[in-house]
């Protein structure tokens, strides 16, 4: 189990570099350009308050020292929908600090049948199952705040199925 420690100043080896990703159509149009605001292990657990409220890290923007992602025990491949934000609790938790640079450092394309679009039940249940481990794991959130935390995954992932029924059209 990895611990959760700061050292007093970043280094490189320390910093996951956040730059912007820009969002095109399948036609290639510019959509929006994208910043993320995770900005500790806290924000990615908020996961309705931070991560699906607009704050959540593309993996095209992001940049990190190879030796962070030895040190983490690398991807977790068979995470099929939420590997991303996985990999970035592992880091965070590692100790590992977020630094934006404002930089569009990536392009996401929006297209139908890619799985953000057609699996999101299962995105956000894996997600969430992801944050309630990292919850479980840190020692750097007070115990008020790990379980005002975990209520909030709680409520949303008894809620979220709900609203994305209503926003279907169905």
């Amino acid at each position: 189990a990895l611990s959760h420690h700061f050292s007093p100043q970043p280094t490189p080896a320390d910093l996951i570099y956040v730059g912007d990703c820009i969002n095109i159509d399948a036609g290639g149009q510019i959509l929006f350009t994208h910043p993320g605001r995770v900005e500790s292990l806290e924000d990615l657990l908020r996961v309705r308050s931070v991560w699906q409220s607009g704050g959540y890290i593309c993996q095209q923007e992001v940049l990190f020292p190879l030796q962070l992602a030895r040190q983490v025990g690398w991807l977790n491949e068979s995470n099929h929908y939420s590997m991303d934000y996985e990999l970035w609790g592992q880091f965070l938790l590692a100790g590992a600090r977020i630094h934006y640079t404002g930089i569009p450092f990536g392009c996401f394309r929006w297209h139908d049948g890619q799985k953000t679009q057609d699996k999101i039940i299962k995105q956000t249940e894996s997600m969430l199952d992801a944050a309630t481990s990292f919850l479980d794991r840190t020692n750097c959130l007070s115990a008020a705040t790990k379980q005002e935390i975990m209520a909030e995954l709680q409520t949303y992932r008894e809620t979220y199925p709900k609203k994305l029924w209503k926003k279907s059209g169905r």
